[in-house]
């Protein structure tokens, strides 16, 4: 049991623990993870659209519709916040309600 609890990432030391693990944050893990990969597919394509349209509006010239600076600042500060918010801070029921 020492051996293998040197070579594992992480350990768990007492059972009793295992419950709350995979009750708990087991769940709020799956909704972050399943609604941050939900809100950058939208963002994502809300983006996108405006940059299709805009296509079909200049006949699909080679003029841009933003500048590459404002593109590179709505991905990484404008759009970033709200899933990292909703990554770190999200839960839809109490603790103690997953485990019952």
């Amino acid at each position: 049991g020492t051996q293998a609890s040197l070579a594992a990432d992480f350990v768990i030391h007492r059972f009793k623990h295992i419950i709350r693990l995979l009750f708990v944050h087991g769940r709020y893990s799956f909704l972050r993870t399943s609604q941050v990969s939900l809100i950058s597919l939208y963002k994502n394509m809300a983006f996108m659209l405006t940059v299709i349209f805009y296509g079909f509006y200049s006949l699909f010239t080679a003029q841009a519709c933003f500048d590459p600076y404002l593109m590179s600042a709505f991905n990484l500060m404008f759009a970033a916040a709200f899933p990292l918010c909703v990554g770190a801070f999200e839960k839809d029921i109490s603790a103690p309600t997953c485990l019952n």
